[in-house]
């Protein structure tokens, strides 16, 4: 019995590694009715690229621009999130009436990106540009706002 357990579990180890990452691609003129997965079909917010893209394997690269989340709380990341400027300057996203810029699952990785955080601090839990509930920010610029969460990596 053991031993066809074990059988089974690589097994399951196997298909679970094979999974295929989807890139996504958002751009200041692309559309969100777009598919995403080419930079000539971009999506045109980083909200529909997050609601769209998967768990973990799956990435977003943003091109240069300003983006504004709107999700009330702002979107939650689970995939991984690249700005694909020259400098983390080069892409920035920020909260238009949300109350957080970005949440991140423990799945959720931030590189290369400028996140501004809601000022107003009624709307932002305390100026929070990122929510995170693990997952990384590497690489990264946070204004009027912070990071905060439990098991994070900032570098």
């Amino acid at each position: 019995m053991c031993e066809r357990l074990g059988i089974a579990a690589v097994a399951l180890i196997c298909a679970a590694g094979g999974a295929q990452a989807t890139e996504y691609y958002v751009a200041e003129k692309g559309v969100d009715s777009n598919d995403g997965l080419t930079a000539d079909t971009a999506f045109a917010s980083i909200d529909k690229a997050v609601s769209t893209a998967g768990n973990g394997t799956d990435v977003i690269y943003v091109a240069p621009g300003t983006y504004e989340t709107t999700t009330q709380w702002g979107p939650q990341l689970k995939a991984k999130l690249i700005g694909t400027g020259a400098s983390r300057g080069d892409v920035v996203i920020k909260a238009q009436g949300a109350y957080r810029t970005m949440r991140t699952a423990s799945t959720g990785w931030i590189e290369n990106v400028t996140i501004i955080g809601n000022t107003d601090v009624s709307k932002a839990d305390k100026g929070a540009a990122i929510e995170m509930s693990g997952g990384t920010v590497t690489n990264c610029v946070i204004t009027s706002g912070a990071a905060y969460g439990n098991d994070s990596k900032y570098s």
